[in-house]
Parts: C-alpha cells; structure tokens; sequence
C-alpha cells in the first residue's frame, strides 16, 4: 500500500493541467527517483482505469473451492483482469463471477459494497463508482465520487436503494447517491478529513464513518432532506480505520491505526455542553482561589471579577491603562497571582508594574531587562520574570538575578516555589534550586517547545512542542515518562489538575481541550469549540471547570457533570432493559 505522503502528492499531482504535471514532480520529489517512478506508474494507471472489460466471451467459472482463476494481465493497457465473485457459504461455492479491470498494482485503491438482496453490487477504481447488476452482468452506470483524492469505503443501504462513498483524508464530505439512478441525493459534511469505512444500522436510519481526522461519525438519515448535525464520538488518538456494530444494534466496536480498539454505547444520548463564554476580549485571566470567579484584564486594562454562577456578571475593579503593554505574537506579558491578590504587566519601555487588585492601586514599578512576568510564588510575596529575576513585594527589592537560557526556552516554576525549571529550543534544561542557588542542567526529548507545565505535587513535568505532541517527564530523575499525540493540529497550552491526575491539552476546533488520565495515559474526554486555539488553560482550584483563552481574547469555561446529571445517565443506564 502507498504512504499517505505518496497519496497527498499524487492528489496534488492529478490537480494540475497534465502539462504541467512533469515539472511539479520534478520539484515535490526533489530528485528521489524511486518516488517519482511510483508516482508516474500511479498517473499512468489513473488515465487507463476507465470501464468493466467486455469478456463476454468468458463464461464464469463455479467451483467448489474458495479460490478464482488467475488474474489475468492486459500489458496493452497496463491492467489486471480481476473478478467480482458471489459464493454460498457455508458451502463454498461459487455461483458466478465478473470480470472487471483493475489499474496494475492498484488493488488498494478498489472496494465494492453488495446489496443485501444480492441484485447489484457497487465497486470503485480510484474516484469512479460503477454499479453492476448481478443477473445481467452489465454495469447500470457510473459516476465520478471524488475530485482530488481516491475512494476509500462505500455501503449500500438495507433497502438497497441508497449508497454512500467516502474518500481519502483530502475530501471529507461522504455523498449519497440513489441506486436506482446514480444521481447524487445528498452530502453530509461534519468530518475535516476523509473517511476510511461505512456502516449503515440495519433499520437504514443511522450511518456510521470512520474518520481520519480520529472521530467517528453518526448519521441520522431519517429525513435526508432536513437531516440533524453529525454526532462525533472522540476517543481516538489516530485515524479511525474500522467499524463493527454489534447484533443488540447500538453498541459500536472500532478500530484505529495505533491498534486501539473503542467500544461505544450509541444508544446513550450525547451530553450538550457548549462552552461558556465570558463576554469581554481577555488578555490575562485566572480562577479566584475560592473557584468561584474569575479575574480578567481586557485588552482597554481593566480588570474584572465574573461570577462563577454563569460567568457573565463581571464586576469592575480597576484600570491599569494600555499604553505599551509588551505583546510577542499571541501572548501579552501580564500574569495574576495565584491568591488573585497581584497583577503584573510588562510594558514597552522595560518596566513591569505590579497592580495591587486588592487595594486598587499601582504598587511597584521595576525597571528590567525583560519585561516579560513568568509568575508569581505561592504565597504571593515574590514576582518572577524572564529571564530569572526575582523581586520582593514586600520591599519592592530585587532579591536574585538569574540567566537561564536562549529566549526560545519555555519556564515553569514548581507549585510549591522551591524551584525553577527552564527548558531550552532543543530540549537543554537547568533546574534552579531557588533555596541553595544548586543548579542542575540536563536534556529533555523535546524539539522547540511551545509551553511547559508542572504538576500539583512537583513530580511530572509535561512539555509541548510545536511539532504537535506533548511530553510527561519525571522531576525526581528528568526520565520520559509517555509521549502524548495525535493531535490534529499542534496543542498550544496545557494545565494539570489541581490533584495532578489529569492533564489537559488546549488546542483547537473538534479538539478544543483533550483531557488525560497523567497514570495511564487514556484519554479521557474532548472537548470542542469553533476556536482556531487556545494559549492559555487552567483548571479551577476545585477541579470542576476547565477554562481555555484564544488569541483573540475568546475565554471558554467548561463545567464537569453536576451529581445530579451523572446520577440521571446511571439510572438511565440501570433502566435499559438487558438485550440477549
């Protein structure tokens, strides 16, 4: 089978004019010689795929073993004779066969779906659908299903009078098409990649696919003119590649390209939670020690309590203006203490002033060489800022100045404050006892990391990199503990529970925050928004809200299941009649 690169590029390659074609391989396969002669067979193949051979003169051949003649090789037109058998099973025995051309070498490109009452059966070659009609052995019709890629699946309905074809992961719309005719009846879009199988539920209401883009889809068909919106399970960490409805018809087994097998409830009703959005552009945020507000600085410098009960009364404390305020890329140099007593914002004129929430006034100004604040301790008595200066809130003093590393590096500072950690481009780390002054230095497997985070207890370090995946590190020995992937597109911020079992990933869209198990490395649930991503998550003291901040100042608080509605889906569960 072709890699997924060899199928983007032949997908790339069949988008230009065909004079054109010769010099864009000459530039994607930048002299690799074996890859271009793949991708050239692959193109010779796509323009003489076209039709079933007229072997009419080949009667079929029944037999009583499982097996058919040898395929048979056209070297005029660079195709292999292949057949469409039906067999009587148990029995083994052939009924009859058809014979049908397929591109050399190209078998992986092919698949084909029967009608239950066996009176046709629709296959594909590349992006061509062909129904054939099994008593007369003739295609009815066919028709082109994908513009840019190759099929991958398609499923007949029970009543045999719908179809739906997938594609690969560059079309992800699946198309439904009527038996009878061939024209197209309807398109469900909700997947961001192609799909890899589909499976209609026995009463034809219900269509699940397989996504690479790591969900599954579930499909309600019933009005196919007024559908509802697709229901996505994730669990997933790759491409979905399998699926198996079991006989009680609402348990769903599925497989994906790590090995994973998933086993889903279908019949369980989805729980909507969109997020909650509090109304003002943030820049710097935090929960209240209390968990029952949140701090926020807009991005006009004022600050503000949102209640906990629907975040949307927001309370006015102060304003600390706007002029100046240092801002690298999506990140703005304002951090709050974790007391909620503290805000510091760093300005453009190398000064970070530190704003007394509490009392509502301005009450230091320190000049820097960075007006960058990376935090604050625990007890709220010292600030910290980039790249390892320390000053005193009570006194208003520097109390250490540290060079940690380069600029790119990512810090964290132990929950406790006992100790600092500075993680550099290429995984270059120094760990700063901030009691004795020791400093340890090491090497971390990590490549440009994005953002870094300590847990609760100070036993894991997790890192994330701007290649897409994030790491969990031993602080006691700096060993990898598990690598955590399959993220659609690069996680930008993460955050640990407050009793450091959880790990939360802020990313973006069907993954908004994908949450963790830090034990066992499950993943445990996912989060969605229509955010492109988020670069700052924190977890509420209490651990029952997860909130997430875009660029563009969007904050998103997510609340866990109340008592009250977990009990309600465990008596639902109990009351579900036991099926054979």
């Amino acid at each position: 089978m072709n890699s997924p690169v060899e199928e983007a590029l032949f997908a790339l390659v069949l988008e230009r004019p065909a004079e054109k074609r010769a010099a864009f391989l000459e530039v994607v396969c930048e002299g690799n010689a074996p890859l271009r002669a793949r991708l050239e067979a692959l193109l010779a193949a796509h323009e003489q795929s076209d039709g079933v051979l007229a072997l009419a003169d080949q009667p079929a051949r029944p037999t009583v073993k499982l097996g058919l003649p040898d395929q048979t090789k056209d070297e005029a037109v660079g195709q292999t004779i292949d057949r469409i058998a039906l067999w009587r099973i148990p029995e083994g025995t052939a009924l009859t066969n058809y014979p049908v051309a397929i591109p050399r070498n190209m078998s992986w490109l092919t698949g084909m779906a029967v009608a239950p009452d066996l009176s046709v059966v629709a296959y594909y070659v590349f992006g061509t659908i062909r129904l054939l009609d099994l008593a007369a052995g003739e295609v009815r019709w066919k028709t082109n299903a994908a513009n840019k890629g190759f099929l991958r699946a398609v499923a007949i309905s029970p009543d045999g009078k719908l179809l739906a074809s997938g594609a690969d992961f560059i079309e992800s719309a699946i198309l439904l098409w009527d038996v009878s005719s061939g024209q197209e009846v309807g398109r469900l879009e909700g997947h961001r990649l192609g799909v890899a199988q589909l499976k209609f539920w026995p009463d034809g209401k219900t269509l699940a696919s397989a996504g690479q883009d790591h969900t599954i889809g579930l499909w309600d068909l019933t009005h196919l003119t007024n559908r509802a919106p697709v229901r996505l399970l994730r669990r997933h960490s790759y491409a979905v590649s399998s699926l198996a409805l079991l006989p009680d018809n609402h348990t769903l087994v599925s497989g994906s390209a790590d090995g994973s097998v998933c086993v889903w409830d279908t019949a369980t009703p989805p729980r909507d939670d969109p997020p909650i959005q509090v109304p003002a552009g943030v820049a710097a945020w935090r929960f209240t020690p209390d968990s029952q507000a949140v701090l926020t600085l807009d991005f006009q410098g004022n600050v503000a309590r949102w209640r906990a009960l629907d975040f949307q009364e927001g309370a006015p404390i102060l304003n600390v203006g706007t002029n100046g305020v240092v801002v690298a890329g999506p990140y703005v140099a304002a951090e709050i203490s974790c007391d909620g007593r503290w805000l510091a914002i760093g300005r453009t004129n190398r000064v970070i002033e530190v704003w007394d929430i509490l009392h509502r006034n301005l009450r230091w100004t320190f000049e820097v060489e960075s007006a960058w604040p990376v935090g604050f301790d625990p007890d709220g008595k010292t600030l910290i800022a980039e790249p390892g200066n320390e000053y005193d809130l009570t006194t208003g003093r520097r109390t250490r100045s540290r060079q940690f590393l380069e600029a790119e590096a990512g810090f964290g500072l132990c929950p406790d404050g006992r100790w600092m950690v500075a993680v550099g481009r290429h995984g270059h780390s120094v760990r700063w006892d901030r009691e004795t002054g020791q400093e340890t230095s090491f090497n971390l497997n990590i490549d440009i990391p994005w953002y870094i985070g300590i847990s609760g207890d100070g036993r894991l370090l997790a890192g994330i990199s701007v290649w897409g995946y994030t790491r969990l590190w031993e602080t006691a020995t700096w060993r990898q503990v598990r690598t955590l992937s399959g993220f659609l597109s690069a996680p930008y911020s993460l955050a640990f529970s407050p009793d450091s079992a959880r790990l939360a990933a802020g990313s973006g869209g069907p993954q908004a925050v994908r949450l963790w198990d830090v034990a066992s490395g499950e993943e445990l649930l996912t989060l969605e928004s229509e955010i492109g991503y988020y670069i700052i998550s924190a977890f509420s003291p209490d651990g029952n809200v997860i909130g997430a901040k875009s660029p563009e100042g969007v904050l998103h608080l997510w609340r866990a299941p109340s008592w009250a509605e977990i009990e309600a889906v465990e008596a639902a569960e109990k009351a579900r009649p036991n099926e054979p």
